[in-house]
């Protein structure tokens, strides 16, 4: 029975492996993470142009 060497320790573990992402799963994961800001723009400027003057955003910028 041969033995692979000492355990792994909780350190070598929880350790992200040299190049084991490739550069897709970086955009996915980026993608992902800006997505909801991404999304809070887009309804915003959709609920803006929905209710006109009477939007928040709309009403403060005319006062300003």
């Amino acid at each position: 029975m041969a033995t692979a060497g000492p355990p792994p320790t909780a350190a070598t573990e929880n350790q992200l492996r040299r190049n084991a992402l490739g550069l897709p799963s970086a955009m996915a994961m980026s993608l992902a993470f800006i997505s909801p800001t991404i999304g809070v723009i887009f309804i915003s400027s959709l609920i803006a142009g929905k209710a006109g003057l009477s939007s928040p955003t709309i009403r403060g910028w005319q006062h300003a």
